[in-house]
């Protein structure tokens, strides 16, 4: 149960959101996407106080769950992908950007996790949100399509995107977010700097942080130990 709880992302931040199985992660992003009503409390976009019926209405969220399954809807993924109103150069765009070169025809259950993940983030991002909620979005993912991921998700919040991705792949929020906050108990435990957040933490750090803390106690990826040996 979420309760006291506090937490906003601003146009052009990615937050991460950590915190152990139950701590309520997947419900705040189910909150804040308008799929549940909160009892108490308020929700806001951009500033201002809505209904829940209008927060629907004019919140541009995407969100993607953890059950990618729930995003498709037609026997073919590209059909999916057609649905969204995007135009035949802009989804040939996303495919080829996220390495979809599969049968357009292919049922999104006869996908890999991984494809079905990245079919399922292409489709969002095809909607043109303004904001995204994204639920372990490198579950499935390979070494590769993660450091795409990163780059995508950069590139949007340079466009103005709010990004929130609640994950347990700590290295993936090392190298992506720009800080971090811990769902605790239903509340928000602590939030910080992405470099701070983690030097800090002794449970919810990296395994990189965990090696070199002693000597590199702000190193959190191994792409920063790599650069600061060869200087």
């Amino acid at each position: 149960m979420l309760r006291g709880l506090s937490l906003s992302v601003g146009r052009g931040e990615i937050l991460a959101l950590v915190g152990s199985n139950g701590a309520g992660k997947s419900t705040l992003l189910s909150l804040l996407a308008g799929a549940q009503t909160p009892r108490e409390g308020k929700l806001l976009w951009e500033g201002k106080r809505l209904s829940a019926t209008r927060y629907r209405e004019k919140a541009k969220i995407g969100w993607l769950v953890q059950e990618t399954r729930y995003l498709f809807v037609c026997s073919g993924w590209w059909e999916d992908w057609s649905r969204t109103g995007a135009t035949e150069e802009e989804k040939e765009a996303m495919a080829s950007y996220l390495g979809l070169d599969l049968p357009r025809e292919r049922h999104p259950f006869d996908l890999s996790g991984g494809e079905r993940q990245r079919a399922a983030l292409g489709k969002l991002l095809l909607t043109k949100p303004e904001a995204l909620l994204l639920d372990e979005p490198t579950q499935g993912l390979d070494a590769a399509a993660k450091a795409v991921l990163t780059r995508l998700l950069r590139e949007l919040a340079k466009e103005g995107k709010a990004i929130l991705l609640a994950s347990h792949d700590l290295a993936f929020c090392a190298e992506v977010a720009d800080s971090a906050a811990m769902l605790f108990d239903g509340q928000i435990a602590s939030r910080g700097e992405i470099h701070a957040f983690f030097a800090a933490n002794l449970t919810y750090t990296t395994a990189v942080n965990r090696i070199v803390r002693r000597w590199r106690p702000d190193a959190i990826t191994e792409g920063e130990v790599l650069a600061r040996e060869r200087t």
